[in-house]
């Protein structure tokens, strides 16, 4: 038997910095959005619950820009 870990939100999560967050389209931006709120989603569905939630999801719920 192959032991796994669980996949986490930080595992597949990407995050900018303000300067790389300022070079990005509108259609980037809007996408970056739209897929990290379906990785937490589906990471949150398959572990059960989603604990706290991660301060880039936060933001992205306030409509804050999610740079660090």
């Amino acid at each position: 038997a192959v032991f796994q870990e669980p996949v986490t939100f930080e595992d597949v999560a990407v995050h900018f910095s303000a300067e790389e967050w300022r070079g990005l389209a509108g259609w980037q931006k809007e996408l970056y959005k739209e897929i990290m709120m379906e990785n937490y989603q589906l990471i949150a569905s398959l572990a059960g619950s989603a604990g706290p939630k991660p301060e880039v999801i936060q933001k992205l719920e306030r409509g804050e820009e999610p740079h660090l």
